[in-house]
């Protein structure tokens, strides 16, 4: 479209244009070049990206900058098992409630396939993470049920979490364990 105001970004190699319609990546590659967090451009960038970080924090910061279009371009041919399992304990350990919502969410609608595949691989502890995970921040349950599908979580789990979780609130102690 000749109307379609364009950006200069910069590369490693120059300088490309992006439009205003990809936002959210010409952002990303300006963050990524005034030295913010570096956002990979694959899969296995990702997973060094996130080995390469040390706190739990900076790697809650990094999946904090993947947003949906991020991660339907990263994830279009593959989510490496592995890959989820470190996301879902990252999410628990360091990310705020509604950020580990929204990018389950965005695994879940923007890359459905790749997602289920790979939660195939996931040990129940780590289903159950997940299910904590949305029981943290509530939302409606037809999204929830589309989350845990891809997730392959029972979505009787997000309730039990949520129990749990109000329990462990009411009397003042850290979140629980799921079994």
């Amino acid at each position: 479209d000749a109307a379609t105001p364009y950006v200069k970004v910069p590369t490693e190699g120059g300088y490309t244009a992006a439009t205003t319609a990809l936002r959210a990546g010409a952002s990303a590659a300006v963050a990524s070049s005034s030295g913010g967090p570096k956002l990979p451009k694959s899969c296995r960038e990702l997973e060094r990206e996130l080995r390469r970080l040390t706190s739990d924090e900076e790697k809650a910061a990094l999946l904090a900058n993947l947003d949906g279009d991020i991660c339907a371009r990263l994830f279009a041919k593959e989510l490496d098992a592995e890959v989820l399992r470190q996301m879902l304990i990252i999410l628990e350990e360091a990310a705020s409630p509604a950020e580990g919502r929204r990018l389950l969410k965005d695994l879940a609608l923007r890359c459905p396939n790749q997602t289920s595949m790979a939660s195939t691989f996931l040990t129940h502890e780590e289903r159950m993470i997940g299910a904590k995970l949305l029981a943290r921040a509530p939302a409606s349950e037809d999204e929830d049920i589309r989350i845990c599908a891809a997730l392959a979580i029972p979505h009787s789990a997000v309730a039990t979490a949520a129990k749990c979780l109000e329990g462990a609130e009411a009397q003042g102690q850290e979140e629980p364990e799921l079994a």
